[in-house]
């Protein structure tokens, strides 16, 4: 309920206007936030449930983490590292990065992937932005697990906070950032149809 009123000077009567919203309208209004963040969170949830099952965690997870360790490794080569990979270790003598589970940027592209797909929009504007939303994460990911490496080898005493202080905000952020910038394009597109 909202009230306009005026300040009265001496003498002067004060007129209060009062407009009310119906309990059906406060409901629509909230059904149009509640239903995507339930859908959001159902998503998420249905996630974690099978990214916490023993199968996931003992077929897929040491599949991805040694494809991210490869190709890290492999770019660390490029760059003159003389690096070598045993499971999803990258190392060269004394210096030594693990990519272990979470280290596999899966949660970020869960997030960017839940957010693409609550918001109301076709199919086919929602493809474009899942595809390039999880190789955008999929190669920041690639680029976390280099930087965290260099750091490793090179700056030792930064490490645990370019991992777990830096790292962790900034790749969240970043699949945050990546489903506001598809949901600016998807609703450009909607409006030019």
């Amino acid at each position: 309920m909202s009230k306009k009123t005026k300040i009265p000077s001496a003498g002067e009567t004060v007129t209060v206007k009062t407009q009310t919203r119906s309990f059906v309208q406060g409901l629509k209004d909230r059904k149009a936030i509640l239903l995507p963040l339930a859908k959001y969170v159902g998503i998420i949830g249905a996630f974690y449930l099978i990214w916490a099952s023993p199968w996931f965690q003992g077929n897929i997870v040491p599949s991805l983490t040694s494809l991210n360790a490869r190709l890290a490794n492999f770019f660390l080569r490029l760059m003159g590292q003389n690096t070598q990979v045993i499971d999803s270790v990258i190392n060269e003598g004394n210096y030594a990065v693990n990519v272990k589970s979470g280290c596999d940027g899966l949660e970020a592209m869960i997030i960017c992937l839940a957010g693409i797909m609550v918001y109301p929009s076709s199919w086919n504007l929602k493809w474009p932005g899942i595809i390039l939303g999880l190789i955008f994460l999929f190669s920041l990911n690639l680029f976390r697990i280099i930087t965290l490496y260099l750091t490793q080898r090179y700056w030792p005493a930064a490490f645990d906070i370019m991992h777990l202080d830096v790292w962790q905000v900034v790749f969240i952020m970043l699949a945050i950032i990546s489903v506001v910038i598809w949901i600016n394009w998807a609703h450009k597109k909607m409006r030019n149809v």
